[in-house]
């Protein structure tokens, strides 16, 4: 009897493992397509991309007249989270994550976000996330942009942004408030009509805002205006998700024209564009996979343009934001 047992015993054992060996045979598998997809896509919709004469040559009447920012949150990290470290030559330093969205006003008091960030739960939640992958430290929330805004929520008027991941689109529906106010929320094809396994919850969070009004921008090559936003543009830049895109900004500041380019994901920490510096490599290739070809074009061009005159908008680099325009609260300072 006790052999009997013995037998069933290492039986019932070399079919469990037997299972947890297909299992993970089929998350590996699952896995490697899903990656390998993700690196496909990244090589869709890549247009050419404009010259930094295009860019600084824009111009236009009734342009905006300041940009600042609103950061829904913030988190430590090591630079190698952001940086790949063996070609970071300040490697092993701090960055300080920032997860903003860059306001744009008119003298007549409209406001376009590029970008939202976060509500507060979704941050919390998204630095959870990165404590684990990178060892940050736990992210610190600020507030939702309504919250950040006060009382001048109710200018915003559209949206833009510079692709659909969710720390970049989830406040979309914070902006709504309790009136039936309308937003503008412009988009390309490319991220209105193809959006991939780590877009497409962005975009059904856009989709399910109950006052964004999604609009598809003119299929024009190279630089498109955005209609009703004098001096704003958007150019398909790719390679962090296909429907990635830069957002061109030019302000009237007394008798001069500032040139503003909202980076998006382009980079992470500004070194990436002053030293041609990647992602580090594990998180462009499984993290978020990425075409590192077509970024590092996109690099070039940005610090084309930086060299130009132009101000680089990094999305998540808090210290390189904090040195070039205000934060919201802050934006009439001298």
């Amino acid at each position: 009897m006790a052999g009997r047992c013995d037998t069933a015993t290492r039986s019932s054992m070399r079919a469990a493992l037997k299972l947890s060996a297909y299992l993970v045979l089929l998350a590996t598998m699952v896995f490697a397509l899903v990656t390998v997809g993700g690196h496909l896509s990244a090589r869709r919709d890549l247009p050419s991309l404009p010259s930094a004469a295009d860019i600084m040559g824009l111009s236009g009447g009734g342009l905006p007249v300041r940009v600042s920012f609103l950061n829904t949150a913030s988190q430590r990290m090591a630079r190698s989270a952001v940086l790949d470290p063996r070609r970071d030559p300040r490697a092993g330093g701090v960055h300080m994550m920032s997860h903003p969205a860059i306001a744009v006003e008119w003298a007549d008091g409209r406001v376009l976000l590029i970008d939202t960030g976060m509500v507060p739960a979704d941050a919390l939640a998204f630095g959870r996330r990165l404590e684990l992958i990178s060892d940050a430290d736990p992210i610190v929330v600020h507030g939702s942009p309504s919250y950040l805004m006060a009382e001048d929520a109710w200018r915003v008027r559209a949206l833009l942004f510079t692709h659909l991941h969710e720390d970049h689109v989830g406040a979309a529906q914070d902006l709504c408030g309790s009136g039936a106010r309308e937003v503008r929320a412009f988009m390309t094809r490319a991220q209105a009509e193809r959006p991939t396994l780590l877009t497409r919850a962005g975009l059904q969070t856009i989709k399910e805002s109950s006052c964004a009004r999604l609009e598809l921008l003119a299929d024009q090559p190279l630089l498109k205006p955005v209609p009703g936003f004098d001096g704003v543009w958007v150019f398909q830049s790719g390679g962090h998700t296909p429907g990635s895109q830069l957002v061109v900004v030019k302000v009237l500041g007394g008798d001069r024209v500032r040139t503003y380019v909202a980076a998006g994901d382009a980079v992470n920490n500004h070194d990436g564009i002053r030293h041609d510096v990647s992602k580090p490599l594990l998180y462009r290739t499984l993290a978020v996979p990425e075409f590192e070809g077509r970024l590092g074009q996109v690099r070039a061009l940005l610090a084309g343009v930086e060299r130009e005159g132009a101000v680089i908008l990094v999305a998540h680099d808090q210290n390189w934001l904090e040195r070039t325009v205000l934060p919201w609260s802050r934006r009439f300072d001298n």
